[in-house]
Order: C-alpha cells, then sequence, then structure tokens
C-alpha cells in the first residue's frame, strides 16, 4: 500500500497509468463498489484518487489530464 499522493501516482505511472479519474456518477458508483471489497482486504478505508491542487492550490486537476468535470465530494474533501 502506498502512503501519500506523489507516491501513488509515481507507482501507477511506472506501470503505465495514472490514479483514477472520475468522470461520471457511474463511475463514481463502480469505483465505490469495487473499493470497498478491495479496500476490506487490504485492512484500510482509504486510497487515492488523481484529482488534486499540487501545482496551483485552488485549481483542481486529474492527474491524467483528464477534462472530466464530475465533483460529488463531501465538503472538505478536497
Amino acid at each position: 500500500m502506498v502512503g501519500d499522493f506523489n507516491s501513488a501516482e509515481r507507482a501507477c505511472t511506472e506501470v503505465g497509468g495514472h490514479l483514477v479519474s472520475i468522470c461520471n456518477v457511474f463511475e463514481n458508483n463502480i469505483l465505490a463498489e469495487v473499493a470497498i471489497g478491495k479496500l476490506q482486504a487490504y485492512g484500510t478505508k482509504d486510497f487515492w484518487i488523481g484529482y488534486n491542487d499540487q501545482f496551483n492550490k485552488g485549481v483542481w486537476n486529474w492527474t491524467s489530464s483528464s477534462n472530466c468535470t464530475y465533483t460529488n465530494w463531501n465538503g472538505g474533501d478536497y
């Protein structure tokens, strides 16, 4: 299990990908459903997604450079 955002993104890019981008409610629901079982198997409850404002505080982008506009986060989650 990777502990911080940068390490998680680096692990993904090393195998040709990025942290997950969530572009719509369907993807969000599928991810949530799959994550529940996987997270329980690993004994954790949190995971990283690719949405971040690392390079420009307050300007949020996906690590994949996706143009996804879906946001359905709880207040304070981002």
